[in-house]
């Protein structure tokens, strides 16, 4: 999407004069009314709640540049980082303890092993689909039996999908309703996840009759696939073999037992989020930081010939020093992700924002945001928020607002110290529009106000004139080559 460069300098004007403002707002609303107890104001609570937010928020702007970070401080801040990407925030401070606890390699990444770490993204995946469907068709069996016990005797896949959709008594969700449907009559260009001839494993394959024969008797309830899968008498076997796991590895995402090392591991209840690409990162990362041993200094590794400038700076120093930034994100992105080697990027204190979901949302809903149409609802914006143009005008609008906040007196010591400006406004950004999250001591979303960020933003611009600070190509736009 090519924008002409005069109105990224309109919109970078209006950053650059008003930002400052604005985030002292968003700083004084998130310290005094995120922080507020939600029935009957305490104002004990409230101050324990101020307390923990500024303890948190210093810890965090303290991060600065070392260009001799070791592995083990890099490790350690990049799998948190990849733990943390796309989740509540909430849920994933409560998984890290544990997994620091309990799995060794979250330990120290000299803990891995080729074998017993080996993790296959696509045979993993296909090893839950061919556990998630049968558990499905499990699921639509004891539906089935509760309403006609006669039926499921001799029942098939198809004729239970037949009865279910038939029923009046038994409820379906929509999506269960268009998949039987799918399953029943089959059409060109639709396929169901659950279809029960699809032959996910073929050393595997499904005997429905004998399932079905199987689950005729008492029928137990399960908290999901996983726990279902664990009951079934083929369970290990067909992991051991399909599951593209090594033992350690398979441990971890079935929450079981590797018996293979000593001591033995056990994961029973671990707080761990099994998703198939953010463990392929994490064993990935892992064999390479073992990989490198002593050979250079880590950064310059994952890095390239990155220079770190604190300075930040206009025109075509500006645009050199971005070009410069893309290059170093073009040699870590492999490894973490797009917007997770952002995210570590910005903790190693380099000058760069993290364009997540909640920043993203904020940025349009300020009018900083060209990438994106006017009109567009909260849940499109954050269907949107990882698309590459998205991503690089974030940054983009992040750079000036950094620099219109180190051109204020109250932030210049920040870079005296070598603390990042980035790292400060997105903090207070992220926290005024995050769900509530105990840690901080916040309370609630104040993002999820209508119109509050608005209306804070449209008083400040009521003494803002455009086009008179002249802003023609003070920071041309650098999008990633």
């Amino acid at each position: 999407m090519s924008i002409p460069h005069s109105m990224h300098d309109r919109i970078n004007e209006e950053v650059y004069v008003l930002g400052p403002l604005l985030f002292e707002e968003i700083r004084r609303d998130v310290f005094h009314s995120a922080t507020a107890p939600l029935v009957d104001h305490d104002v004990l609570e409230h101050k324990s709640n101020k307390r923990l937010l500024m303890k948190e928020i210093t810890a965090l702007v303290r991060t600065s540049w070392n260009p001799d970070t070791t592995p083990d401080a890099l490790w350690e801040n990049a799998w948190h980082k990849i733990a943390y990407s796309g989740t509540e925030s909430e849920r994933v401070s409560n998984e890290v303890p544990d997994m620091t606890a309990r799995i060794p390699l979250f330990q120290d990444f000299r803990n891995y092993d080729g074998t017993s770490h080996a993790f296959n993204k696509a045979e993993y995946e296909t090893f839950t689909k061919y556990w998630k469907r049968r558990y499905f068709w499990y699921l639509l069996f004891k539906k089935c039996k509760a309403h006609a016990p006669g039926l499921t005797a001799s029942a098939t896949p198809v004729s239970l999908a037949r009865y279910a959709l038939a029923s009046q008594s038994i409820r379906l969700g929509q999506s269960t309703k268009d998949e039987l449907a799918v399953i029943v009559h089959p059409s060109a260009g639709k396929s169901s996840a659950h279809d029960p001839c699809h032959n996910y494993i073929p050393a595997h394959a499904e005997n429905w009759a004998a399932h079905f024969s199987t689950w005729n008797g008492v029928m137990p309830r399960y908290t999901g696939w996983l726990d279902f899968a664990k009951s079934q008498t083929d369970f290990m076997v067909c992991a051991s073999t399909s599951a593209g796991c090594g033992r350690e590895v398979l441990a971890w995402m079935t929450k079981g037992v590797n018996t293979s090392v000593t001591p033995t591991t056990d994961y029973t209840g671990i707080a761990f989020a099994a998703n198939p690409p953010k463990v392929k990162k994490y064993v990935e990362l892992a064999r390479e930081l073992q990989s490198i041993g002593t050979k250079q200094p880590v950064l310059r590794h994952f890095l390239g010939a990155y220079t770190f400038n604190p300075k930040h700076l206009t025109g075509t120093a500006y645009k050199q020093d971005k070009l410069d930034f893309w290059a170093a994100h073009a040699n870590l992105h492999p490894y973490v992700g797009d917007i997770t080697a952002l995210h570590l990027m910005m903790d190693l204190g380099l000058k760069t924002i993290k364009p997540d979901r909640v920043m993203t949302y904020l940025f349009y809903r300020l009018g900083w945001l060209l990438t994106l149409p006017p009109g567009m609802s909260k849940n499109e914006v954050m269907k949107s928020y990882a698309k590459r143009d998205v991503i690089d005008e974030m940054l983009h609008r992040g750079d000036v607002l950094a620099a219109s906040l180190e051109s204020r007196p109250r932030y210049q010591r920040l870079s005296r110290y070598g603390m990042s400006t980035h790292r400060l406004l997105d903090i207070w950004f992220v926290k005024y529009g995050q769900k509530p999250e105990t840690r901080f001591g916040l309370t609630k979303n104040l993002a999820d106000v209508p119109l509050r960020l608005e209306h804070t933003y449209a008083k400040l611009k009521q003494s803002f004139t455009p086009g008179e600070n002249g802003f023609s190509n003070q920071w041309p736009f650098t999008p990633r080559p």
